[in-house]
């Protein structure tokens, strides 16, 4: 093979490369944005006094079984949960536009179901997005209490005089 035809296959790999990961964002993106209108739509009904989350979850399984996405797309107990803590944390269509689609829903799903403060949310998913994280790495610092940890330690500088 000539040296051209390897610099042009090499180019043309990196080009199906890229759009791949261009595709898996756009898909992610996608799903997590359906996800928080979805939380958004079922938490103004909730407060609204229309809703019982077991028979709408059920309701809302038998109605979208004939969607395409159906078996794609998770609309478990736990996921409606998660979708609703999503959407009454973060209403802002903007910020979760920006922040969000930066991690896979499981990883979202997680932070919504397994900390129990907003901030602790917010601290928890910006490490994920800077570090990279996968569902597990974030349930091992989950485990180990680090955004705690941290808290503490910043805390006990500022006490001895460090921070300042």
């Amino acid at each position: 093979m000539t040296q051209i035809f390897k610099k042009l296959i090499s180019s043309i790999r990196m080009d199906v490369v890229e759009t791949h990961g261009f595709m898996l964002s756009s898909v992610n993106y996608e799903i997590v944005m359906l996800y928080w209108r979805m939380g958004r739509k079922i938490t103004t009904e909730e407060l609204a006094g229309e809703f019982n989350r077991e028979v709408f979850i059920n309701r809302l399984r038998e109605e979208l079984k004939e969607e395409p996405l159906y078996n794609k797309l998770s609309f478990g107990f736990k996921d409606v949960d998660a979708m609703l803590v999503f959407a009454r944390d973060y209403p802002d269509e903007g910020f979760v536009e920006e922040v969000f689609p930066k991690l896979s829903w499981e990883l979202i799903s997680v932070l919504m179901l397994e900390t129990d403060q907003k901030v602790k949310r917010h601290w928890y998913a910006m490490r994920a997005i800077r570090n990279q994280w996968t569902v597990e790495d974030l349930r091992t610092s989950l485990a180990e209490f680090e955004y705690e940890t941290r808290q503490l330690e910043s805390s006990s500088e500022v006490d001895i005089g460090l921070v300042g």
